[in-house]
């Protein structure tokens, strides 16, 4: 594997803490357009240092340009398109090159980070336009081995069963052990894939097996009204099957250590983009039973709404909401206006925690996640949630406190932490704080707060 020069990735930060003033600004539309130069600078920064730093063998070292998507437009989008088509040209490239990849996807790689660099990176080049024809053949080229055999490599989906064989799989093998042929919501990961392929290639074969296994999914969640561990060839299970032999690469690797708890069991779906894809396969089939999923993991993850980590939860009501034209959650989500104080605390801290020993139970936990404290104490606002109730109410203000507060979110992840090319799950990463980590992916600063605010104050923009 490549390494980096010390150059391009810093090393571990001498200082793990700092604060950052949260600047006021004039107007809504000033508000986004300061943020908006801070980006730019990044980016330009980013595409300077990286340019010609060789690929390596992580599995999502591209998704850290995910935040800068938005940027794709414009009279400064030119070098920054040309900076993203390379990238996935080599990172692709040293994939097959390097033997990591054989037949458009990893030998061998687990459901949950195989799937990642296709559902995210290749998903915004694909929604920006970029490449477009090397995106469809490599999102083809992929998602062609769920339900086919290849060159003598087995399908993934066993065809008696019509679930995935393994959690371990790839185009060289799978891995076989107890519990392996169990499926979980990481392997909904997949549906994206395949719908991914199916827009840019217009093949009904992968809607087709999306809608078929989505609704395998979805049936029992619409049946039971409760949210289940995983799938196995004889129906859904709510509890853990009994822990045999402890293996590496078992399902017990990738699921929280507490799924007795509805709330995480409902997070390993959110964490998974499963409420996207019901959403996505309700608007393609007008079949109720996803969208009655949809509502069944919004609902039992609904308690942890409060949580200043919970920004995943209020992405995907925003979602829900603007998808559906429904106000179900709204009382939920303006209760929490009740509460704010936005104006009361003048500096965010950002600091850096030892990496736990398990994650928490809630949503948008992560062992590895830093710690935001709001004038020397533990936050407890999110732009995020600050931005979707301003969205309800019309607030312009709350908006642009919303946009202050995730400025000042990015000016101090920019001071202490990495770009995240090194590592895109990442919870410490600036990578991270804009575009949203591993288990809350596209729910960070630029994702749900600056472009949906962009968007609904439109009229209220003096540009």
């Amino acid at each position: 594997m490549h390494e980096l020069t010390a150059s391009v990735l810093r090393p571990p930060p001498a200082i793990t803490a700092i604060t950052e003033p949260i600047s006021a600004s004039k107007t809504v539309t000033s508000a986004i357009a300061d943020f908006r130069q801070d980006i730019h600078a990044w980016i330009d920064d980013c595409t300077r240092r990286y340019s010609s730093v060789p690929p390596s063998e992580v599995h999502d070292q591209a998704t850290f340009v995910c935040g800068w998507l938005p940027y794709l437009s414009g009279p400064r989008a030119a070098p920054c398109r040309q900076f993203i088509a390379d990238l996935g040209r080599r990172v692709s490239s040293h994939y097959r090159q390097s033997g990591v990849w054989e037949h458009g996807y990893w030998i061998l790689n687990d459901a949950h980070h195989g799937p990642e660099h296709f559902i995210y990176y290749l998903a915004g080049m694909q929604q920006w336009g970029i490449d477009s024809n090397n995106v469809c053949e490599l999102l083809t080229d992929c998602a062609e081995h769920i339900t086919r055999k290849i060159d003598g490599s087995e399908s993934w989906i066993d065809l008696e069963t019509g679930l995935f064989r393994a959690l371990y799989f790839g185009t060289g093998c799978w891995l076989e052990h107890e519990h392996s042929k169990i499926n979980i919501p990481d392997h909904l990961r997949f549906v994206s894939l395949a719908l991914l392929a199916y827009d840019a290639s217009h093949h009904a074969v992968y809607k087709n097996w999306a809608v078929e296994y989505g609704r395998r999914w979805a049936d029992e969640i619409a049946r039971s009204r409760d949210i289940p561990v995983a799938l196995t060839p004889e129906g859904a299970i709510y509890t853990l099957p009994p822990r045999g032999r402890r293996h590496s690469r078992d399902i017990f690797h990738l699921l929280s250590s507490n799924l007795e708890s509805k709330l995480a069991r409902a997070e390993s779906f959110i964490a998974s983009d499963a409420v996207n894809v019901f959403l996505q396969l309700w608007r393609l089939t007008d079949d109720p039973r996803f969208l009655l999923a949809t509502e069944t993991i919004i609902d039992a993850a609904i308690e942890d709404i409060a949580s200043p980590d919970a920004a995943a939860l209020v992405d995907l009501i925003r979602l829900y909401r603007l998808l559906t034209d429904s106000r179900r959650y709204d009382h939920h989500v303006l209760k929490l206006a009740d509460f704010f104080s936005p104006w009361s605390f003048s500096e965010i801290g950002l600091t850096i925690p030892p990496v736990a020993a398990d994650r928490a139970v809630g949503i948008g936990k992560r062992k590895d996640s830093v710690l935001w404290l709001e004038d020397g104490r533990a936050r407890c606002h999110n732009p995020v949630h600050l931005a979707f109730v301003a969205d309800i109410k019309r607030d312009t203000k709350l908006a642009q406190r919303a946009l202050e507060i995730s400025r000042a979110y990015f000016l101090a992840a920019r001071r202490l932490l990495p770009d995240g090319r090194d590592d895109g799950c990442s919870g410490r990463t600036i990578s991270s704080v804009m575009r949203g980590h591993g288990r809350d992916n596209g729910t960070g600063v630029v994702n749900a707060v600056l472009l949906p605010l962009e968007k609904s104050f439109r009229s209220e923009l003096t540009i």
